[in-house]
């Protein structure tokens, strides 16, 4: 009998190392542990052949690799006496974080996945501080996933990097920089906002000596001394003042980084409607800032025959998800034979991720290569459209 479950301990003990890598966020302790499953598992399965332990082994480290970003399905929202209402808000936070932009509000999908809200909901527990209750939900990460690869929406799991907020409040022609000792509630407002969208930040000191006007001036040469400063590589300069005749809010956004400056400009009757809205666009600023700096500059080609293609209809929807691929820049059909379209596919990056990362979609299966020569390779997938 011993024997007999044996083949299950590893998923046992990948269970276990699930639950024990969300509550420790640390990359080096994640990265062991996974090894240690790793080769438990390759002992308990030693009679199998090595492609099933191949096989095992990708589908114990996707679980890795979307492990180490477990704090985006993750969140917290006030309680309040509706449940399903109290689960709906969570799980928006954390639709919105992965899309990277508030635009998925939009999204037909996005609507359906509210209103089953709860049916998301893998954890959640109870919490109080300072006289508030809140709700702190763990969302299914492996469920959500999927549906994001339905929506063809590509959830942003890689790592965020800190952005320097600079909020420069005037006050009757004073301006005065916010620093990380600030006791304004304006200011902790910002601080939830920017962690409910996922936005890792960091405030100036509360000693800094910084030229508060010239950063009113919006002083670009200034703003870098102080992202060199800070060790980060995007500021987000906030310049804020209260209009008495109007009783409005003004504010201005500007987000400096290594592609240049963004300028937003917005105006809103209360603190919380400024605090949300500028958040909601760093957000975006900085989401699509990342895809093109993520990219590298070096470009790169692809041939791609797919078997199965039945119809026109099943050409058009396969070279629309092609190019809805990230690395992607263009897709044409380079030519046709029976049952099968040969796309040519021009890339931002490596080639070689790009085919790794189309293994993984659903939607197409591997079969093999042919190399044309030294430096042409036919990648040959089958669609299961």
């Amino acid at each position: 009998m011993f024997f007999e479950l044996l083949p299950l301990v590893p998923f046992l003990l990948r269970d276990f190392c699930e639950s024990l890598c969300s509550y420790r966020k640390d990359i080096m302790f994640t990265i062991s542990a996974k090894f240690f499953i790793l080769v438990i598992m390759c002992w308990s399965y030693r009679g199998l052949s090595l492609f099933r332990i191949v096989v095992m082994s990708v589908f114990l480290f996707c679980g890795w690799t979307y492990g180490l970003e477990a704090s985006l399905f993750e969140t917290a929202v006030e309680q309040s006496s509706d449940a399903t209402h109290d689960a709906q808000s969570a799980l928006s936070n954390v639709l919105i974080k992965l899309a990277g932009t508030p635009s998925i509000q939009s999204n037909t999908a996005y609507k359906s996945m509210l209103d089953q809200a709860e049916s998301w909901v893998q954890d959640y527990r109870y919490s109080e501080s300072g006289g508030q209750h809140w709700v702190h939900y763990r969302f299914d990460q492996v469920a959500i996933l999927a549906q994001f690869n339905n929506m063809l929406i590509h959830p942003w799991v890689l790592p965020r990097e800190k952005t320097l907020v600079l909020m420069v409040l005037d006050h009757d022609g004073q301006t005065q920089l916010e620093n990380d000792q600030s006791d304004l509630p304006m200011m902790q407002n910002l601080e939830d906002a920017l962690v409910r969208r996922g936005l890792p930040f960091i405030l100036p000191k509360h000693d800094a000596d910084v030229e508060v006007a010239s950063l009113w001036q919006e002083d670009t040469p200034l703003i870098e001394k102080l992202l060199s400063q800070y060790l980060v590589s995007q500021a987000a300069l906030v310049k804020l003042a209260y209009l008495p005749d109007s009783r409005q809010w003004r504010g201005r956004l500007l987000v400096h980084n290594p592609l240049g400056n963004v300028i937003k400009s917005f105006e809103h009757a209360n603190i919380s409607q400024v605090v949300d809205h500028l958040v909601d666009e760093l957000l975006e600023v900085t989401f699509k800032a990342s895809k093109i700096i993520d990219a590298v500059d070096n470009e790169s080609h692809a041939v791609i025959q797919v078997l199965d293609v039945i119809d026109y209809d099943t050409l058009k929807a396969i070279k629309k998800r092609l190019s809805q691929q990230r690395k992607v820049k263009s897709v044409k059909v380079s030519a046709l034979s029976k049952d099968s379209v040969y796309f040519s596919c021009n890339l931002v990056g490596d080639s070689g991720k790009f085919i790794r990362e189309l293994m993984a979609e659903p939607w197409l299966h591997y079969e093999g290569k042919i190399n044309q020569s030294q430096k042409q390779v036919v990648w040959i997938l089958r669609s299961q459209l």
